[in-house]
């Protein structure tokens, strides 16, 4: 019979080990830039966000605005009211909250019918608007003719865009916090 020679290997020592799972230095690089993604997304959506609500807001106002119009067609303008709005049905229900007007970022709207610079007028009111609609309002909607803000009347100062801003941020030049309620009044004339 034929025998075959045996060897027996020892291995001394450590065994190599392959390497599994990252460091910490790793972890930490990957949850970094996957925090600096995740900003940037949220910068991006907060500003799709407020051009939005801008837009909602204008196309809101201008439905307002010509509702009020087919309204005190009949009437006197100072006659107008919120209430008589909403009673007649001529704005969509999706605005309508209650005895008032909801605007895209859920403040409320409400329409008087009073004199403004001597001419008979619909008042538009705009409470708890968010500080950075109320700084990208530097135009008006159309057919607004006056524009208050926090209760100074740009319009009757020629305000620059810098002096709106002021405006939106309170009577003074100290910066109110951003909760702070802003109110808006827009004016048109007949």
């Amino acid at each position: 019979m034929l025998s075959f020679p045996t060897t027996t290997t020892i291995v001394s020592g450590r065994r190599p080990s392959i390497r599994r799972g990252l460091s910490m230095l790793d972890n930490f690089l990957y949850v970094f830039i996957a925090g600096f993604v995740l900003s940037g997304v949220i910068l991006l959506y907060d500003g799709w966000q407020q051009k939005r609500y801008v837009r909602d807001f204008h196309k809101e106002m201008r439905m307002v605005y010509l509702a009020g119009k087919t309204v005190t067609r009949n009437t006197s303008i100072n006659a107008m009211s919120t209430a008589m709005m909403i009673k007649a049905n001529v704005v969509p229900r999706k605005y309508v909250s209650g005895n008032v007007f909801v605007t895209p970022w859920k403040g409320s709207l409400v329409v008087y019918g009073l004199p403004y610079q001597g001419q008979p007028s619909m008042e538009i009111r705009v409470n708890n608007v968010p500080l950075s609609v109320c700084t990208s309002m530097t135009n008006q909607p159309d057919g607004a003719r006056g524009l208050v803000i926090n209760g100074t009347d740009v319009t009757q100062m020629r305000a620059t865009p810098t002096d709106i801003i002021r405006a939106c941020r309170g009577t003074s030049r100290i910066v109110m916090s951003f909760s702070s309620p802003i109110t808006m009044s827009f004016y048109y004339t007949y």
